[in-house]
């Protein structure tokens, strides 16, 4: 399906960054649901881009029930993140509770579970942490404000502390390409 253009940011390759959302998916624990991706294995949040036509809140309860097998209802919109460069694009935050499903893997996740916000599973992308941490000082109120961690250094010193994962996503880029150009 085709995605809107959203925002004004562009990415590393000159296309237009897709807003996007991400689910705090919080259980009768207190435990959030972290997914761990194919493409680039490390764990996060469940969440995505914003379909054309979507809503923020419809795009994140896709994205939910997409990544995770669970359907979920928004108890609050907690932050809304805005780019700073292109590498970044502007990010709804929802906490989220769960009405039904079970957890399963997707085709762009190779694990899925419940982890304490105080244990997460390793390696976790830096900024969910920190967003996580945003929505647990100020819960109740809406957080807006710049999308700072990203830049090029700070992708350069993940990759260089976990080069596997580097390998890893270039590898997944590549298989892409070839499968896409191969039809």
């Amino acid at each position: 399906m085709p995605r809107a253009i959203l925002g004004s940011q562009l990415s590393q390759n000159n296309r237009p960054m897709h807003d996007a959302v991400i689910g705090i998916v919080i259980n009768s624990c207190n435990e959030i649901i972290v997914t761990k991706r194919k493409d680039t294995p490390i764990w996060v949040l469940p969440g995505g881009g914003i379909d054309a036509g979507e809503t923020p809140e419809t795009a994140v309860l896709r994205e939910v029930l997409e990544e995770t097998g669970l359907v979920v209802r928004i108890v609050v919109k907690c932050a809304e993140y805005l780019p700073t460069n292109t590498f970044t694009a502007k990010t709804h935050v929802f906490v989220c509770s769960i009405i039904d499903g079970h957890l399963q893997k997707s085709a762009e996740t190779t694990d899925i579970r419940f982890a304490s916000i105080s244990q997460l599973p390793k390696p976790f992308f830096f900024l969910h942490r920190d967003w996580l941490k945003d929505w647990l000082m100020n819960e109740g109120r809406l957080i807006i404000k710049p999308i700072q961690q990203i830049t090029l250094f700070a992708i350069f010193k993940f990759f260089c502390h976990h080069p596997i994962i580097l390998l890893r996503y270039l590898m997944s880029k590549k298989i892409k390409h070839f499968l896409k150009n191969k039809n």
